[in-house]
């Protein structure tokens, strides 16, 4: 499986002086999300709250985190990996990382809700099948792990360096990306094979994400409403985008 250039989550603004970040539009049809919403799922205030004031926000801190910077010219996820290992570049690392989280998160949400039998292909059900036994099996996992994370964070469906399907958590702006040691929801550690990493560009190849960071569910949901958040972001999973990443081994 080769890995095109992914998280292209920032377009390059070429009218400006130097290259900049500028936030994508989202690709969920037709929908006027400004103003309905997201389905059921996020209503108009949670999605302007998500998208249009924290992630344009995050955004113009980036650009002036990167300002002058060899960084300013890569795309958010390239910037994470380059910078996760820097302490010193600790702020550019979370906010580079986020940007490409979050968009991804976002990015494969469809506009109205379907059910997930209704919408995969057979050959994904196949797959998820053979690593967690049934899709009901994975929407457990994956909405138990939301759960439990204790803070801020992502929850992620990825495909591992053994061609395995995983479900995991990353904390914070964490990126799924990087290389280290993260929660890792079907075992204790996620263990990288040294020959493995060489002949793989990533480590883990995102499929699906979902925040669970609090601005995302709280106001909407209540403060003990993370499970009914995390119900209802499964019914509008976009499971031929998923697919698509799964089958091409592409994330853009």
């Amino acid at each position: 499986m080769s890995l095109r250039p992914a998280f292209t989550y920032c377009l390059k603004a070429a009218a400006q002086r130097r290259t900049i970040f500028t936030v994508r539009p989202l690709a969920i049809g037709e929908a006027d999300p400004e103003q309905n919403g997201i389905g059921p799922f996020l209503n108009s205030e949670s999605y302007n709250r998500i998208w249009t004031q924290k992630q344009h926000s995050v955004c113009d801190q980036l650009n002036t985190l990167t300002a002058g910077s060899e960084l300013s010219n890569l795309p958010p996820h390239t910037v994470a990996l380059q910078t996760a290992r820097d302490p010193a570049q600790a702020a550019v690392f979370n906010h580079a990382s986020f940007l490409a989280n979050n968009d991804f998160f976002l990015q494969g949400l469809l506009p109205a809700p379907r059910e997930a039998v209704d919408s995969m292909d057979r050959k994904l059900v196949q797959r998820i099948e053979k690593d967690f036994r049934s899709v009901v099996n994975l929407k457990e996992l994956m909405i138990s792990t939301g759960i439990s994370m204790f803070g801020s964070g992502f929850v992620w469906l990825v495909e591992d360096d053994r061609r395995r399907l995983r479900v995991l958590a990353t904390y914070n702006a964490g990126s799924p990306f990087v290389e280290h040691a993260v929660t890792d929801a079907n075992s204790p550690l996620t263990s990288l094979d040294a020959h493995a990493r060489a002949m793989r560009p990533y480590a883990v190849m995102p499929l699906l994400g979902v925040s669970v960071w609090e601005h995302a569910w709280v106001p909407q949901y209540g403060i003990d409403g993370k499970e009914k958040y995390l119900e209802n972001w499964w019914k509008q999973v976009n499971w031929q985008k998923v697919n698509s990443i799964l089958l091409e081994g592409s994330l853009v």
